[in-house]
């Protein structure tokens, strides 16, 4: 980081301005990895539930959002994994669950590193700020003592 002191208000408000996108911006991050960690906890859950279930059993498969079509369970040990970007891969119940509980752990671990650097940009907008303020300060102290 650069010494503050070293700045112009100016120059200071920039970097302030550019601080706070950037936390903006992890913040999304760190929201989107969130939903993305539910999604993957929700399917890990689903396939636990499934594993369960008796062949022949009744339910109610989505076709979107708010539309379902009803449907019978023929095979409970065996689910189409969505792996990303259209693939879709038959898997065990059980691989499904481990696949799905890696991918919450990888997200989970990259939740926490963005937040590190979340923090860290929070400290280094806090010191932009009192350099501001410092310096607001000494020009108001000049042109008071300047009169």
């Amino acid at each position: 980081m650069i010494d503050p002191s070293s700045l112009s208000i100016q120059q200071l408000a920039s970097v302030k301005e550019e601080i706070e996108e950037e936390i903006k911006s992890l913040r999304l991050s760190v929201e989107q990895l969130s939903m993305a960690m539910n999604r993957f906890s929700a399917s890990h859950d689903a396939v636990s539930r499934l594993s369960q279930e008796e062949e022949g059993h009744d339910i109610l498969v989505p076709l979107t959002g708010a539309m379902y079509v009803p449907g019978k369970i023929v095979d409970t040990k065996n689910v189409l994994v969505d792996i990303g970007t259209g693939y879709l891969v038959e898997m065990s119940s059980k691989a499904a669950q481990e696949h799905m509980q890696r991918k919450v752990q990888m997200i989970s671990t990259n939740i926490e590193r963005i937040s590190a650097a979340l923090r860290t940009k929070k400290k280094h907008l806090q010191i932009i700020m009192m350099s501001i303020n410092m310096k607001y300060r000494e020009q108001q102290g000049a042109s008071v003592a300047a009169k």
